[in-house]
């Protein structure tokens, strides 16, 4: 099977309702006969449109006499296919399905299996329609901001961020699933590369700590948010904006070395700067860092910090790559008192708001 220009076939594959504003833009050809080239060139050329209609012939770009006309989605002429194959094969030059220009909304991923598959010979090919803007979006777009006006909240967003954040409703868009921030989804496609390039120590981390989730619970980890805004990832807030800030002594009683370097067990340690003092208001803060390796990152979330002491202690399960040690370096993530940038947003998953400081 073939597919052209319009998307990757990860996108194909994984487009996901979860991904606020994620879209995949159809790749704009030069030809003004288009749909000409591609009848001329296919064997059979489906159409699928946003004005179209799953009870239509799909042989048709816009609608003719009765049902002759382009389906709605994409499923329906997948499935159009497969009956052609069942009832005699494709035809010569295979079939192709042209998308035509709009925005597709998907709330399901697009499952192709081996049966969607063509040959050399009869292509199966699916594609954008030249000279147009073609989207596929697993997103949500979002339109309904308004300022943040809570005194409480403005009270704990910093100066400079104050009457600069929005907020919306996610619930009422019917995004009710965030993903998870604590463990990776895409695990078992890091610990695959790592092995195959012989870096099995960078397997620790975040990777290993989703793999022990999964076999201990059963459980599958949903892929994390994300939020675009002008076709462009935002950042989810984190302090510092830029770089690190660094592990001071560690405090677990359990001591030990690893090729010479010092390190404890638990992760209790005492930070360099004071600034998670203001994290302590948080829902759910985390840190993401390299806690002993320099090549191995884990994200954890914070159990207290002491802002006199500035001792901070993680939540168990511990570092999976042997502990902490003395001068590592981590950052603050998912921290509404922490957006303080343009771009940077959080999400308050226990009322389904998301708040953004929008790019100027």
């Amino acid at each position: 099977m073939k597919i052209r220009s319009i998307f990757t076939v990860m996108s194909l594959f994984c487009l996901s309702a979860l991904l606020v504003g994620c879209e995949v833009i159809g790749l704009s050809g030069k030809a003004p006969s288009w749909q000409r080239e591609l009848e001329e060139e296919a064997g059979l050329v489906l159409y699928v449109s946003t004005t179209g209609d799953d009870g239509w012939s799909g042989r048709a770009a816009k609608q003719m006499k009765g049902t002759e006309g382009p389906f709605a989605t994409l499923e329906r002429a997948r499935d159009e296919i497969r009956n052609i194959k069942k009832s005699g094969g494709l035809p010569v030059g295979g079939v192709t399905v042209a998308i035509l220009e709009g925005r597709y909304q998907r709330s399901e991923p697009l499952v192709l299996t081996a049966e969607d598959s063509g040959t050399a010979e009869t292509p199966i090919v699916y594609c954008g329609q030249p000279d147009a803007e073609v989207v596929i979006s697993g997103g949500r777009r979002i339109n309904d901001w308004k300022p943040v006006t809570d005194p409480v909240l403005l009270e704990r967003l910093p100066v400079e961020a104050r009457g600069k954040v929005y907020q919306a409703d996610l619930k009422a868009l019917g995004v009710t699933e965030y993903g998870d921030l604590l463990h990776d989804a895409e695990w078992e496609v890091q610990v695959r590369h790592q092995k195959d390039d012989n870096q099995n120590e960078a397997t620790q981390g975040d990777a290993m700590a989703a793999q022990r989730f999964v076999k201990k619970t059963g459980k599958n980890i949903k892929s994390r948010l994300e939020l675009f805004c002008d076709g462009k990832p935002m950042q989810m807030s984190r302090w510092p904006n830029k770089g690190f800030t660094h592990v001071d002594k560690v405090l677990g009683e359990t001591k030990f070395k690893v090729r010479g370097l010092p390190g404890c067990k638990e992760g209790i340690f005492t930070c360099v700067d004071d600034r998670p003092g203001r994290w302590t208001k948080e829902k759910d803060a985390m840190v993401r860092g390299y806690w002993f390796r320099d090549w191995v990152l884990q994200t954890h979330r914070i159990k207290s910090f002491d802002p006199e002491k500035k001792i901070m202690e993680l939540t168990k399960p511990y570092h999976t790559y042997s502990g902490y040690r003395d001068g590592m370096w981590f950052f603050g993530l998912n921290l509404f008192c922490e957006i303080d940038a343009p771009g940077e947003w959080y999400i308050d998953r226990e009322v389904g708001v998301l708040y953004f400081y929008p790019p100027a």
